[in-house]
């Protein structure tokens, strides 16, 4: 497993993960293939920048560091989680209004992940491409 330890000093809570009481923590028991919608910038290194999360990027083929996921209650039967790696389950219509790049993540086998009709948020994701 190739991990690469960055220290980016961003807040991740730019986007939420919205779920309900019948929405429980997983652990991933194979690798989930997700989606993220962004630019991509080419290099000896390719970077990935999130459409929603300018400011951070991922690298290819590299594990991002792990992150807490913290349950915020934010009605009564309804909780968001807003620090995660947030992406969508399916490439469907719902993406093909974006006039973006919409790139292939996992969610390696073994991370924490809650997940709604349309998307999922996670402990770990890596970009493996298109």
């Amino acid at each position: 497993m190739m991990v690469l330890r960055l220290n980016f000093n961003v807040n991740l809570k730019n986007m939420c993960f919205t779920g309900n009481v019948f929405s429980k923590k997983k652990i991933a028991k194979e690798d989930i293939l997700c989606y993220k919608c962004g630019d991509i910038v080419d290099g000896d290194y390719p970077q990935f920048h999130p459409i929603f999360y300018n400011d951070y990027f991922y690298l290819k083929d590299y594990f991002q560091p792990r992150l807490l996921l913290k349950k915020e209650i934010s009605y009564l039967f309804w909780f968001s989680i807003h620090t995660g790696y947030h992406s969508y389950k399916h490439f469907k219509n719902e993406l093909s209004w974006m006039r973006v790049n919409v790139e292939k993540f996992i969610i390696p086998k073994g991370s924490t992940y809650y997940e709604n009709k349309n998307e999922y948020v996670s402990d770990l994701i890596k970009w493996i491409g298109h």
